[in-house]
């Protein structure tokens, strides 16, 4: 890639994105989270600051987290050390974004979607395997993994309509969960899609059994992140369009309260306001926290059942946040590099 303004690299990982610094006391100690020990981080950490590369998106599995950049998917143990390869897709696009490559976890493999075709590749590096297409040359958009099965919707390339298609994580005969779908952002539980329309500024549940689809939320605008636990769907909105503008966004009626993180019962309800932003970003979820990013200003948690807000990184962060059991990480820039230079920071959840 060649010379980025400092600008255009925040404008592109904000389109490419939407898709914590807590003050120990003494010294650290482990902690455990069920069989998992955690190391206090209270402090980010870099680990990979990757010259001539805009990550796009992040995963973590607990020992590795990964990351793809449009041509190749990488990854960097936890604890820090060497990057490493995975897999190399170049010249693949998928959607509108030209080169950009989703991906999902089981427990041995990482999934990806590139161009029409959505693939699986071990963890360990070798030979990715094509286990699916997208019919009629359309595109394959978006990947998750749930009750061992691929999930993906699949874009019409004439009419932008989408239908969500599902293909064992083995590989095998490719299902329609549900069609008639407008193109936006999506995640999947074992049961749902949960789907949030740009246009009809709604969030909706369409079970995965071919029950009627259920509307959840409207009148939610710039829907920008999305994540799900067994019990709420959590999602960050905008009402007001940012514009890049240095450190800070220039927002035309806007303020640091213009963004929201919100909350909704998977049984229906009224949204719930559990954090305040300048911007709005992606989103991830735990037992215990929601976590979201603020793309101009920081990575946030707050209780899942509401409460105050943490900051756990008082930077800029674009793509994330991706957790496990013991880390939050995300993606910054560099903002002396005169072209885009991706840094992977991780930082330990609150209470750890």
């Amino acid at each position: 890639m060649g010379h980025t303004t400092l600008a255009a690299k925040r404008t592109l990982r904000l389109v490419l994105g939407m898709a914590a610094a807590l003050s120990g006391c003494g010294s650290p100690r482990s902690h455990s989270v069920g069989a998992t020990t955690c190391t206090p981080t209270p402090q980010p950490v870099v680990l990979a600051s990757l010259q001539d590369v805009v990550v796009q998106y992040l995963v973590s599995d607990g020992d590795y987290v990964y990351w793809s950049d449009g041509s190749d998917i990488s990854r960097v143990p936890v604890s820090g050390g060497s990057v490493g390869s995975v897999a190399h897709a170049a010249g693949q696009s998928t959607g509108g974004t030209v080169g950009s490559m989703p991906l999902a976890l089981d427990a041995t493999h990482v999934f990806f979607v590139s161009g029409t075709q959505v693939n699986r590749v071990s963890k360990d590096g070798a030979a990715p395997t094509v286990l699916a297409s997208s019919p009629d040359g359309d595109f394959a958009v978006g990947i998750s993994v749930s009750a061992g099965s691929v999930y993906w919707l699949s874009v019409s390339t004439s009419t932008n309509a989408a239908s969500l298609l599902a293909v064992p994580v083995e590989g095998g005969q490719v299902a329609t969960a549900a069609s008639g779908l407008p193109e936006g952002l999506w995640v999947t539980d074992a049961s749902n899609l949960y789907e949030a329309s740009a246009v009809g500024q709604t969030l909706s549940l369409v079970p995965l059994d071919g029950a009627a689809p259920v509307t959840l939320a409207t009148q939610q605008p710039g829907i920008a992140g999305m994540a799900v636990d067994p019990s709420s769907v959590y999602w960050t909105s905008d009402a007001v369009v940012c514009s890049d503008a240095g450190s800070l966004p220039s927002c035309p009626g806007g303020s640091a309260t213009s963004a929201t993180l919100n909350r909704i019962p998977l049984a229906g309800g009224s949204p719930v306001v559990l954090g305040h932003g300048y911007a709005a970003g992606g989103v991830a979820v735990d037992a215990a926290y929601a976590y979201w990013l603020d793309p101009y200003t920081s990575v946030n948690a707050v209780p899942v059942g509401g409460g105050n807000e943490v900051t756990v990184a008082s930077e800029a962060a674009y793509v994330g946040p991706a957790s496990d059991d013991c880390y939050l990480y995300w993606v910054s820039d560099d903002p002396s590099a005169a072209t885009a230079t991706s840094v992977i920071k991780k930082v330990s959840k609150p209470g750890l």
